[in-house]
């Protein structure tokens, strides 16, 4: 996956992010259960370390194609405790939204972020979960 930046000066950079990370993690609770409360992004800010709200940007549930704006700050202390706030950290805040693009119920939910502003400003990023 490559995501096009723009430098200070107008012309196009091309910086390749492709990156793969996983980790195996036994939260004592059934897949549906996991599946249930992942795929509803009402409870991002409960677990994205740089999400600080979020919003559906249609009613509905939130089916592939569905659309959430984002409120999040940039902040490198990856120290955020559950279901807690980095709100009154230092820190550019912006604007993202993200769109669902897979839905495998109870094993697989996918989404792609757009950033609109602050440090991360025009790149996308796709992201997902994925368990058995």
């Amino acid at each position: 996956m490559s995501h096009l930046l723009r430098s200070p000066r107008g012309a196009p950079d091309i910086i390749d992010l492709a990156a793969r990370a996983e980790t195996p993690l036994d939260i004592g609770r059934p897949a549906d259960a996991v599946y249930s409360y992942l795929a509803d992004f009402i409870h991002l800010p409960e677990w994205a370390h740089t999400c600080l709200s979020i919003e559906a940007m249609a009613p509905g549930p939130p089916r592939v194609g569905a659309r959430f704006r984002l409120q999040e700050k940039q902040d490198l202390n990856w120290d955020k405790p559950p279901h807690s706030t980095i709100a009154d950290r230092e820190g550019p805040e912006y604007i993202s939204q993200l769109e669902v693009t897979e839905r495998e119920p109870p094993k697989r939910i996918g989404w792609r972020l757009a950033y609109r502003g602050g440090p991360l400003h025009s790149v996308t990023g796709e992201w997902g979960s994925f368990w058995s």
